[in-house]
């Protein structure tokens, strides 16, 4: 079994888009969203059976999805990916200038991270108060929980304290 790494994803594309048009080149065992969302392209892991998957690469790259151009690579050694997430850390209180990087930053410190994402108010474009990170191990994001639930960190909530939600996922 081979990962691939797809970035680029039109937001108008779904899961199944993406595994339909995989499955024309390799059997599909399973594809993980990343990240996706209205007006923003989103990324995905997908993992193949069989065939080369450099050349299952080869041939997604640059291939026409939903309207736009996707970009595929081979993710390396697939086990670094996590298959299913353990744990979500549900951030409030965040400052309309913080940036995604200051999120990652801020969240990656407990442990590795991976589609950490900002809501945007639909209506105005604007941040607004949440985002997300995510944690493949349970002790990370209770970690992260327990050293920032309703701290002040400036670079992300600027004078006003974060409020965080831990859910651990089955």
């Amino acid at each position: 079994m081979a990962c691939l790494e797809v970035l680029d994803i039109p937001s108008a594309a779904s899961t199944d888009d993406l595994g339909l048009l995989v499955a024309q080149f390799a059997p599909v065992q399973r594809v993980l969203l990343l990240s996706h969302g209205p007006g923003t392209p989103g990324s995905a892991l997908v993992w193949v059976a069989g065939g080369d998957a450099a050349a299952v690469a080869d041939a997604l790259d640059s291939h026409p999805l939903a309207g736009g151009l996707i970009s595929v690579r081979l993710c390396g050694d697939p086990m670094r990916w996590v298959v299913s997430s353990v744990g979500t850390d549900q951030v409030g209180h965040i400052a309309p200038e913080a940036t995604l990087a200051d999120l990652t930053r801020v969240f990656s410190k407990f442990g590795p991270i991976y589609a950490p994402e900002l809501r945007r108010a639909p209506e105005s474009g604007k941040k607004d108060q949440w985002g997300f990170v995510n944690y493949s191990r349970v002790e990370d994001a209770e970690a992260a929980y327990a050293a920032l639930r309703f701290r002040v960190v400036p670079e992300l909530s600027g004078e006003y304290k974060l409020k965080l939600q831990y859910r651990p996922l089955s």
